[in-house]
């Protein structure tokens, strides 16, 4: 009685492994392609953009050591890895597994562009600085520092946005931010100028008196 038992549960074992084992081989084999496939494409990206010169450019006129090359590698590989994990967990029928790796997916559209548009806000404001330093004007050099950090916050700020997170604290302080920048600028103008339109004036009262005479 107690083998018959026990030859039932095994044979029940087996009968499960036997059904579950087409998944198990379909899930395995969905990996080693999105392995095969996720490394083929992210080394497409990198060599894509190792050839257009971009690490280079940016590091050039944005002084941006990190490797954006390598950065889309990585980023094309993992998309096409979580994707393909995602499908052998449905396959394997993990629902848990799969609604977590899609949400990620979902999730990392947000990301990459939330970087992209820092990346780009940096290299513009680096750019702006630089030309407005190159110019050697006056006040230039703190011109030029004012104009990076706005942009840089801008872009964060856009930043932000892109990937849903709550933006009246960061606007507000972005508000007070402009305006001290620009109260700023206007007393360092002023006293700047000061000395300048006093001997403007002085200047002009010598020419103007000789003609009074």
């Amino acid at each position: 009685m107690a083998t018959d038992v026990l030859i039932g549960i095994a044979t029940n074992l087996w009968l499960s492994f036997l059904r579950f084992l087409p998944n198990l081989v379909g899930a395995v084999i969905l990996l080693a392609v999105g392995y095969v496939v996720g490394r083929a494409l992210g080394r497409v990206a990198f060599e894509l953009l190792t050839r257009a010169g971009v690490d280079k450019e940016l590091k050039k006129e944005a002084h941006i050591k990190a490797s954006v090359s390598h950065i889309a590698d990585v980023i094309v590989r993992w998309v096409i890895y979580l994707a393909f994990i995602k499908a052998a967990s449905t396959v394997l029928r993990v629902t848990a597994i799969a609604e977590f790796v899609g949400s990620v997916i979902g999730f990392l559209p947000g990301i990459i562009g939330a970087g992209t548009v820092i990346l780009v806000s940096y290299a513009i404001g680096i750019y702006f600085k630089e030309e407005l330093v190159a110019s050697k004007t006056a006040y230039s050099r703190l011109t030029g520092k004012i104009i990076f950090f706005l942009t840089l916050y801008l872009g964060l700020s856009v930043a932000l946005r892109i990937i849903n997170i709550p933006l009246l604290i960061v606007d507000q302080i972005l508000l007070i931010l402009v305006a001290s920048v620009g109260l700023g600028l206007a007393i360092a103008l002023g006293l700047g100028l000061k000395d300048a339109v006093s001997d403007f004036a002085k200047e002009m009262e010598s020419e103007y008196k000789p003609r009074r005479r």
